[in-house]
């Protein structure tokens, strides 16, 4: 116990004695960063594939819109300008702006999911700063690597695996 009058100071020494917590290791971050671009990639493929699904329906609508325009008027462009304006016209419009705006959609979804799943694969193979990255241990026999380098050319770009056991 500890006896304080008003106005009094008293200095105090507090020790702590126990068991440090334990250091975070500076890689610790790659698993849980890795997994959760994954999954955020997983996700924008998923909403590209649905999104390619809804694309596809709404080109059914196009294709029932304009056969029903075309069944309603033989002219060259009943949709066109011009003082005849046949029925269905705007749907087809709408339609087709649709599809556009799915199909466009679905490709960004499936580009940006690829591009994350990439990034996750990036983060979870990259080698560690600890890890030994020549090639002198692969040659002796004793130590087994995998390389993951992405490559980029004027028109193209993709991923390069080397393994060495």
């Amino acid at each position: 116990d500890i006896d304080v009058d008003e106005g009094q100071l008293r200095e105090l020494t507090v020790v702590i004695t126990g068991v440090a917590p334990e250091t975070v290791a500076p890689d610790n971050w790659r698993f849980p960063a890795g997994v959760t671009v994954g999954a955020f990639g997983l996700a924008a493929v998923a909403s590209g594939v649905g999104l390619l699904v809804a694309s596809s329906g709404a080109a059914d609508d196009v294709l029932r819109y304009q056969q029903q325009v075309d069944s309603v008027a033989n002219l060259e462009s009943p949709c066109g300008a011009g003082a005849i304006v046949v029925g269905g016209c705007q749907q087809l419009d709408s339609a087709v702006d649709n599809e556009l705006t799915f199909r466009n959609m679905a490709i960004a979804g499936m580009v940006t999911g690829g591009v994350l799943l990439a990034t996750s694969a990036t983060i979870l193979l990259w080698p560690n700063d600890e890890q030994d990255t020549s090639d002198d241990d692969v040659e002796g026999g004793s130590e087994a690597t995998l390389r993951l380098s992405p490559w980029v050319a004027p028109t193209s770009a993709g991923v390069s695996l080397r393994g060495m056991f």
